[in-house]
């Protein structure tokens, strides 16, 4: 997943400046109430991009959780339901209603397949990094419920 997002304020960020981090629509709300000389409060999901803007090093997520929920209204995806982790260079995608064995998962190397066109799901050798992927979803899932 990756969406261009751009970004001009002359004062903080300086032009042609690109961010490698893992970033997400939740870090907008966290950035502008910092703007305004606001402190996000606890409840505020994602963090600000100030430090990443002003170039200081700080620690950032290394991956993020993305869901996706059936919709009614198109009755071809019912139960297409998924749950995805996303680091830098992997993504894995698990049908929440239709693998029951993780036989239907999705595991990509964005380095080498940037257009997802090769599944490493069943490749054993990728069997470490796939397990890593699936703890670490499910840990992004627990984050998510708030336990």
């Amino acid at each position: 997943m990756r969406s261009p997002f751009l970004v001009r304020y002359p004062r903080r960020i300086k032009a042609g400046a690109r961010l490698r981090e893992l970033v997400i629509c939740q870090d907008i709300a966290p950035t502008l109430i910092e703007l305004a000389g606001g402190k996000p409060g606890q409840q505020i999901q994602g963090r600000s991009l100030l430090p990443l803007f002003s170039g200081r090093t700080t620690s950032w997520r290394k991956s993020f959780l993305i869901e996706y929920w059936a919709e009614n209204a198109m009755p071809w995806l019912v139960g297409m339901t998924y749950k995805a982790v996303r680091t830098d260079r992997y993504k894995y995608i698990h049908w929440v209603n239709k693998s029951r064995d993780h036989e239907l998962d999705e595991m990509y190397d964005l380095d080498t397949d940037p257009f997802e066109l090769r599944n490493l799901n069943g490749s054993r050798s990728h069997a470490r990094v796939r397990e890593k992927l699936r703890r670490e979803l499910a840990r992004l899932v627990v984050e998510a419920l708030g336990i």
